[in-house]
């Protein structure tokens, strides 16, 4: 796999009050299922209306009382987290706070998950500017199996 150099790629990660997102776009329930089988080989605390929970065993338990709670899926990789919101069941996404992302070491733990999910779901997975999946910063392509920075 290439990796990507800070240097070339810092200017993805400039603070400006957004959030980075990362999306897995057009997705089903059993996606989500692969999604937390994958994800749950890192850091991870989940949390409903605030409060600590266990990770349920499928998405469809999420998805069954999503609109009664709120729930949450914070990922640790050091100093920087990524948070998921279970927004819908057609789109995987996760957001992560660029203010957050200061050197080599988290750029890579980002690559890290953009595989392991691009990988563990077959699916191509984007990181873009906050609500904006078309403007790309990264993207892990499933059929190289290749993450790559796009350049502005």
């Amino acid at each position: 796999m290439q990796l990507i150099d800070w240097q070339d790629c810092r200017g993805a990660f400039y603070v400006d009050g957004s959030l980075r997102d990362i999306y897995i776009q057009d997705t089903t329930a059993a996606d989500w299922d692969v999604f937390l089988d994958a994800i749950s080989s890192k850091i991870i605390t989940t949390f409903v209306d605030g409060e600590p929970h266990p990770l349920p065993k499928q998405a469809s338990e999420i998805f069954e009382r999503n609109g009664d709670t709120s729930f949450l899926l914070e990922v640790t990789l050091g100093q920087l987290k990524m948070n998921c919101h279970f927004f819908t069941e057609e789109e995987i996404e996760l957001d992560i706070d660029p203010s957050e992302v200061t050197s080599q070491a988290e750029l890579d733990a980002i690559i890290e998950v953009l595989s392991l999910l691009g990988s563990a779901l077959g699916r191509d997975v984007i990181l873009t500017d906050e609500n904006m999946p078309t403007s790309i910063w990264i993207v892990f392509d499933a059929i190289k199996a290749d993450v790559h920075f796009v350049a502005d």
